[in-house]
């Protein structure tokens, strides 16, 4: 998986969003801790129904993370359900 920098994909979550506005969404492979991080704060200043599937293995049994990102995240950081 080739994995495209975090700034780069808030840019396009905040182009499509202000020009389709949608009634909910859904993540597919994140593919960084920096990913994660960048999509979560982006979209929590959002509010729409949010699905998060970070895809943590591959349909071919290789892990998409080195470590799970949850894990490497403080408490104070957890994302709360909307």
């Amino acid at each position: 998986m080739w994995n495209i920098r975090a700034g780069l994909v808030v840019e396009q979550i905040r182009a499509v969003l202000s020009d389709i506005p949608p009634a909910a969404a859904k993540t597919g492979a994140l593919g960084t801790r920096e990913i994660v991080e960048a999509v979560a704060a982006v979209l929590s200043e959002f509010s729409f129904p949010l699905v998060v599937d970070p895809v943590m293995i591959s349909k071919h049994g290789a892990p998409s993370f080195p470590r799970c990102p949850a894990r490497d995240r403080d408490s104070s950081a957890a994302a709360e359900p909307r």
